[in-house]
């Protein structure tokens, strides 16, 4: 009898510990459902902020092979 419950005791310490491993992978898991959005908006508007960057660089230092008629019409 004794080592059935020895047997009972180490299965309940690992039912508790596979429990609480559940609870902190689920906490884990809703943490990261609430932040993928607010990341992916964040790199909207940095691509954005790049993309205008680049457009206001580009307008003020057209290539030298442009030419002159195309960097007048970028410049707008």
């Amino acid at each position: 009898m004794a080592t059935l419950a020895r047997t009972i005791s180490k299965i309940m310490a690992a039912s508790q510990n596979l429990s609480q491993a559940v609870q902190q992978i689920a906490g884990s898991n809703q943490n990261l459902s609430q932040r993928t959005p607010e990341q992916a908006s964040a790199l909207e508007e940095i691509a954005s902020t790049i993309e205008e960057a680049t457009a206001n660089i580009r307008a003020l230092n057209p290539p030298k092979n442009e030419k002159p008629q195309a960097r007048a019409s970028s410049a707008r």
